[in-house]
């Protein structure tokens, strides 16, 4: 968030609870960048992802705990959580050692290791490829390692260093837990590699149950985000079951929002085989990455032209309500906002934070703030997936 327009002065750092999600693709996206490229700023960006991703593992007590963010507690990054640090609010300070002067948030929930595991494995993969990477390799390794012996300890829940389960989203299941076991299995090897034939076999109904997604379209869309991330970490990981991991992730969960122009999702479908496609639905998702607006990003929604309301938002909006009474939904209905009953075209899409947690046909709520800055990491990593499976190019 800036001070005025100038755009100088920033005066509060947003989203900082979802720092290490979005540094996993970000970071990722910068190592695929240098595997592609070689571009010596690439590896240094991607360097700085990777030294955050292992930050959030070493800052605390307990090895083997991934925290929400891990920042300076001063300036804009103090302002996010108000100046004011306390256990209470999930907030705790560093007082020593390498991150003394620092905080970090500790309600984790599994979409913050989804992010993590996910940069990872993409940095292993594509960044540390030099003899001078050694350390680092040794050093990514060894946090996967720590990470993945507490999940297991703790059986597949996120628990805090105090000993007690985060408040937010702590159970790891389904293809959290095979794309997780998956990255440890290349990462460091050994007896996670050994597992594998195991945790296929014993996650088989929750890893088809997690990636099934029909009501996502209305429901959280961030999810198939998420399932995608995982599905793409699972992919790319040398599984011995990669042809059924493909038909998981074309009728689970692609299903459902193919023909969408979602580009992050169709790059890593179509890149790993998993369902075809023509030229016209590359230049499509061309199209929706070219719309996308040059840094600074600025939270203004576009002017959206005339849609056909989707007509389940109201069936859902009359019969939801009626069935959170009858069986005591605490909090009662969330309502689905308006949709159309197709994907707005690019440059008609809302601006949010992350542009595939938003469902494209979303009607915006005419909500701008032009002193509000989006980071790029969700065109990042959609253009450097794209770049890899050679669906763009350097013209692109």
């Amino acid at each position: 968030m800036w001070s005025d327009a100038s755009q100088t002065v920033p005066v509060r750092y947003e989203d900082i609870g979802d720092a290490v999600s979005g540094t996993g693709p970000d970071g990722g996206a910068e190592a695929l960048r240098w595997h592609l490229t070689r571009d010596p700023q690439a590896k240094v960006n991607a360097r700085r992802g990777l030294e955050c991703l292992l930050a959030a593992e070493a800052v605390t007590s307990k090895p083997g705990f991934v925290v929400r963010s891990v920042t300076p507690f001063e300036g804009p990054w103090a302002a996010y959580v108000g100046n004011t640090c306390e256990p209470s609010n999930n907030c705790h300070l560093v007082t020593d050692g390498p991150y003394a002067g620092a905080y970090w948030l500790g309600n984790t929930s599994s979409d913050t290791y989804i992010g993590w595991f996910y940069g990872m494995l993409l940095t292993s993969k594509f960044l540390l490829d030099e003899p001078g990477d050694a350390d680092a390799r040794a050093a990514v390794s060894g946090a996967v390692e720590r990470v993945m012996d507490a999940l297991i300890a703790d059986n597949y829940m996120i628990v805090l260093p105090d000993g007690t389960p985060s408040d937010t989203a702590p159970e790891v299941t389904g293809n959290e837990r095979v794309a997780f076991h998956e990255v440890a299995a290349n990462v460091v090897g050994g007896r996670f590699a050994d597992m594998m034939p195991a945790v296929y076999q014993r996650e088989l109904l929750t890893y088809l149950f997690s990636t099934w997604a029909p009501f996502n379209v209305y429901f959280q869309y961030f999810a198939y985000n998420l399932g995608h991330t995982l599905q793409h970490t699972i992919l790319l990981s040398n599984s011995p079951n990669k042809d059924f991991d493909r038909f998981v992730t074309r009728e689970n969960l692609y299903h459902w929002v193919a023909n969408t122009q979602q580009s992050f999702f169709d790059f890593v479908v179509w890149g790993e085989g998993a369902a075809s496609y023509t030229e016209a639905d590359v230049s499509a998702d061309k199209a929706v990455l070219a719309a996308v607006p040059e840094p600074p990003r600025l939270a203004i929604q576009p002017t959206q032209g005339t849609y056909t309301p989707d007509p389940v938002v109201d069936l859902l909006n009359f019969v939801g309500p009626i069935i959170a009474q009858l069986i005591g939904i605490p909090g009662g209905w969330d309502e689905v906002s308006p949709k159309s009953t197709t994907p707005f075209p690019a440059g008609e899409r809302c601006v949010v934070g992350f542009m595939w947690d938003n469902n494209p046909a979303n009607v915006c709520d005419g909500g701008s703030n032009p002193l509000f800055e989006y980071a790029g990491d969700d065109y990042l990593i959609a253009y450097w997936v794209g770049r890899y499976y050679g669906l763009l190019d350097a013209s692109d």
